[in-house]
């Protein structure tokens, strides 16, 4: 079973360049982004569950959500970020800063 994990510091009204996290902090995310190539598996999940997703999978250090699918990638470059509406990109803290 997945865990979902909560979105926090999320308003009705968002900036693009403002990092989220999620409630434990592992997960951080944009709005209306992706990181586009390095998938590495995709499934079907709930926003709130893609971060719980990616981190089941020991590979995955980032995602992008959108439609209801999880795309996990791998790759340390987060720097490719682009706009995508309605889709949420982020990562796995301890997986991207080796925390």
């Amino acid at each position: 079973m997945v865990a979902c994990w909560a979105i926090s510091g999320a308003r009705q009204t968002h900036n693009d360049d403002v990092m989220y996290s999620s409630s434990d902090g592992q997960v951080k995310y944009w709005l209306n982004c992706e990181f586009y190539g390095n998938d590495i598996e995709n499934k079907p999940s709930t926003l709130g569950q893609c971060g719980s997703v990616c981190i089941a999978n020991p590979d995955c250090i980032h995602f992008t959500w959108t439609n209801g699918i999880c795309y996990m990638k791998n790759t340390k470059d987060i720097d490719f970020r682009t706009r995508l509406d309605s889709a949420v990109c982020g990562f796995v803290k301890c997986r991207y800063f080796n925390c």
